[in-house]
């Protein structure tokens, strides 16, 4: 794992696959994020897309929130949707739990939480995804290596879930995105197949290759303006591979920079010189001025 996966507490697990030349070679995949385990259903389960657009975004109350600083507002919402994070420099912070999968069985939980998500609960619908996610590893893991290769009562708690539910998880991931979990939009930029589905999928589908690059980037700026170190790697990741956006070095290097400001441990030094060669002394001068406006944005 390459430094900056290294030093990332809590996208260590998802970004593995993040070093240097894998991932050109797998067209929109930043990062599969790999998790497990299951669940169990007897009726159909609601859909993420069946309720009015002004349930999907979850915002802070005035009441909550009024004479709170940006930093502040920011933590009680990560708070409030089962986020703990770690103060960096100014504004800006890491994760350090982003939410657990819940226990019990998967169909009581998408039965149980689901009222409290489609009414606009961020962490209720990231909850429901990460179960349905993890059954559907648990299964590709029993089905490609056998009964031995998954716990029996991981397998039973699993196993009566309906294909609707599996194909309903990708809806969660982007109702909880548009919610305004921040761990959900990072597992939605890592994990374009959570989305989009297979890379056969992709090709016959490009319109919705278009709409997911723009997603992620909104998603990604969104959280890097809030103070996300992990989402200014995220920017700078996306910049210099040219895959969720238009290769741009001078983009890539202004914000490895203000990451590298902020906490030095968390970026590639090598990665940068490699960028910096790259680059003109014009460019350079360029990249140092977005990156101060880019601190000043996100983190001062």
């Amino acid at each position: 794992m390459d430094a900056l996966c290294a030093a990332t507490p809590l996208l260590a697990d998802q970004r593995e696959c993040t070093k240097p030349g894998q991932l050109t070679s797998k067209a929109l995949a930043l990062c599969v994020a790999l998790l497990a385990g299951c669940a169990e259903e007897s009726t159909p389960p609601p859909r993420a897309g069946q309720f009015g657009k002004a349930a999907t975004v979850q915002s802070d109350t005035p009441s909550v929130v009024e004479g709170m600083d940006p930093a502040a507002r920011v933590r009680n919402r990560n708070l409030r949707n089962g986020i703990t994070t770690r103060a960096l420099t100014g504004r800006a912070y890491t994760f350090t739990d982003m939410g657990g999968v819940p226990d019990g069985d998967a169909a009581s939980v998408v039965r149980d939480l689901s009222s409290a998500a489609l009414g606009g609960e961020a962490k209720a619908s990231y909850a429901i995804h990460l179960k349905l996610r993890q059954c559907a590893g648990m299964m590709k893991r029993f089905d490609k290596e056998g009964a031995s290769a998954v716990r029996q009562t991981t397998y039973e708690s699993c196993r009566s879930l309906s294909a609707e539910h599996y194909d309903s998880a990708s809806e969660w991931l982007s109702l909880a995105a548009d919610q305004g979990h921040v761990g959900a939009q990072l597992l939605y930029v890592s994990d374009p197949e959570a989305t989009l589905g297979s890379q056969a999928d992709m090709l016959r589908d490009p319109d919705a290759i278009k709409q997911y690059k723009a997603t992620a980037m909104k998603y990604l700026k969104a959280a890097s303006a809030d103070g996300s170190i992990d989402a200014l790697i995220h920017l700078g990741d996306a910049y210099r591979i040219g895959v969720l956006a238009d290769q741009d070095f001078v983009a890539a290097y202004a914000y490895y920079q203000v990451a590298a400001r902020i906490e030095p441990r968390f970026v590639s030094s090598t990665r940068m010189e490699e960028i910096r060669k790259r680059l003109t002394p014009q460019e350079i001068h360029h990249s140092h001025t977005k990156g101060m406006t880019i601190h000043d944005e996100c983190c001062r």
